[in-house]
Parts: C-alpha cells; structure tokens; sequence
C-alpha cells in the first residue's frame, strides 16, 4: 500500500513486480473536525493575531528543527516545535522556549490535531500522514526537503497536489520560505 503514484513507482523501481495499491494516506477523525484557531490558540498562550507555524521533524524529530525554530522566533513567529520521540531535540527545544518566549515544545505528543489548529502552516518534513492530516485540517504545507528517496518523491506528489511549498532545509532558507508563505493570502478558518 502506498499513498501515490510516485511512491508506486519508487516500490517498482526495487521490486517491478511488486502487487501495489495507491490509496489515501489515513486520517485520524480529529483532522476533519477541528477546534476553532481562535480556541486552540487560546488555550496554547497564542495570540490571535500572532503569526504561528506548526514547526515538526516527524516521528523522529529529524531535520533541522531547532535552528529553524529558533529562526522563525527571531523573526517574530510563533513557533509550536515538535520533538517526536527525539529526546536530545527536546531538550534543546525546551531550552530554547526559555528564552524565546515565541517558541512552545512538545516531545512525542497526541495534541498534534489542535496544534494544527492553532497554526497558519505546518513546516514538516514530507511524510504522507503528517501531509494527509495537515491537508484534512485545512492548512497549507512548507515541506523541508531533507529526506533522500522517498523523502524526494513525496516532496513531488505533494507539490504536484498543491497547497504545498517546498524549502532547503537550511534554516535561514526555511524561515524565507515560510514568511513568503504567511504573507500570501490564506483562507480564514
């Protein structure tokens, strides 16, 4: 099972005879119903007019996480920084939070759904559930390009479905293509 053509092609590329389906990446129920911004926010100290970006590094907190949080603070964004089960990041990431008040930690956690809420745009890497759910949440993607393989063929089929960007995972680079994003108009949810 994978969850694009792109993704099929790539499963061919190693086995070509390998019995594939393409289907959608699945979505936990929360995604489709989510808490209004305003309500999200207020309950993680955001302010409503704050910008704010779900910042995160997968299941694994890889990338450049915590340069990028870091980046996006000091250009005024907040940043809800998510750590996956990368507890070296959080650290760093917690570390960070006190004396960056813009930026909020998380390590591994189910609150996932109402940070998606709370945000204006998920910076993530390309994985096909954190993009299907981002999606069902109804917020626009920066994906970090700093997956080789499969990580490069996702960052293609997102692109090529739309509502997503793509950035170098430099964090300078991602704090330019972020604020790029942020200052294009965004339906109001």
């Amino acid at each position: 099972l994978v969850t694009s053509a792109a993704a099929e092609a790539g499963v061919r590329r190693y086995l070509p005879r390998a019995r594939t389906a393409v289907v959608p990446p699945p979505v936990r129920p929360a995604f489709y119903r989510p808490v209004p911004q305003l309500t999200a926010r207020a309950a993680l100290g955001i302010p409503p007019g704050a910008r704010c970006v779900l910042l995160m590094g997968g299941g694994w907190g890889l990338g450049p996480v915590e340069g990028a949080a870091r980046t996006l603070a000091g250009a005024g964004v907040h940043v809800l920084a998510v750590a996956g089960r990368n507890p070296r990041l959080e650290t760093r990431l917690r570390a960070l939070a006190a004396s960056s008040p813009r930026v909020r930690p998380f390590g591994f956690t189910p609150r996932i759904p109402e940070l998606m809420s709370a945000c204006d745009l998920v910076v993530t890497l390309p994985g096909a559930l954190t993009c299907g759910e981002s999606r069902a949440a109804g917020r626009s993607l920066v994906l970090v390009d700093a997956m080789p393989g499969h990580g490069r063929e996702n960052v293609q089929h997102e692109l090529e479905v739309g509502g997503a960007e793509v950035s170098s995972p430099r964090p300078l680079e991602i704090a330019a293509s972020v604020l790029a994003a942020l200052d294009r108009p965004r339906p109001v949810t």
